[in-house]
């Protein structure tokens, strides 16, 4: 996960992003917030242009420290005003999974925006309601709601499941499957030959396992049984 945050801090005044669950792309404007303290380096900024060197390249220094980028100094020096606003931008490609914050809110100096899934490896949660597939098992997960697929594999098995089934982390490679829908997941289990029973069925005394079955000529009878 990849967190997008505002060095300076200051007033959100325009919240540009996505909804939850679709993508941003790297450089996208994200949002517009107004700082006293930015707005006062891209003045001392047009003050050193007139100047020349060093003092233009120490103004766009602070501007870059306080997370301002060289696009947005240029364009100032360009149009030589003073914005009302700076732009924070995402640094990188990724789908949004928190949007923490509102337009109006004050954000202190590094106050987060939002959070990325980025590309290429994410974790997500399956829950199903058989046995849970081993570590290492492939598993495709799909969105009902398009043609979109995912690879994954099982890298580890949560505690001992509850009402809703047992619980496994799943590595997704590629692109991160959207946030908030539901997904299905597949997987294929081992070829076992034999009968399946319940496991709440077998009654293992340490010594042996059995179950009751039903008699022909009524009531149940135990059979020892090899798991």
């Amino acid at each position: 996960l990849m967190r997008i945050s505002a060095q300076p801090g200051g007033q959100v005044r325009a919240l540009e992003l996505p909804r939850l669950g679709e993508r941003v792309r790297a450089g996208q404007v994200v949002a517009r917030l107004y700082s006293p303290e930015v707005r006062a380096a891209f003045e001392e900024l047009l003050l050193a242009r007139d100047l020349g060197e060093p003092w233009i390249d120490a103004a766009r220094q602070r501007l870059r420290n306080g997370g301002v980028l060289d696009a947005d100094i240029d364009g100032a020096i360009a149009g030589g005003k003073v914005p009302e606003t700076y732009v924070v931008r995402a640094p990188a490609s990724g789908v949004v999974t928190a949007r923490p914050v509102a337009e109006g809110a004050w954000l202190s100096p590094g106050g987060v925006l939002a959070v990325l899934a980025q590309e290429g490896s994410v974790v997500i949660e399956v829950v199903t309601p058989a046995d849970h597939p081993e570590i290492g098992t492939p598993i495709a997960l799909s969105d009902p709601a398009s043609t979109e697929t995912w690879k994954g594999e099982v890298r580890a098995v949560l505690a001992a499941g509850d009402a809703a089934g047992h619980a496994v982390r799943v590595d997704v490679r590629g692109a991160p499957p959207r946030v908030g829908r539901p997904l299905v997941a597949e997987w294929e289990t081992p070829a076992v030959s034999g009968v399946w029973v319940p496991r709440g069925a077998v009654i293992d005394t340490g010594e042996r396992q059995a179950v009751f079955v039903a008699a022909a000529e009524g009531g149940y009878e135990p059979r020892n049984v090899k798991l």
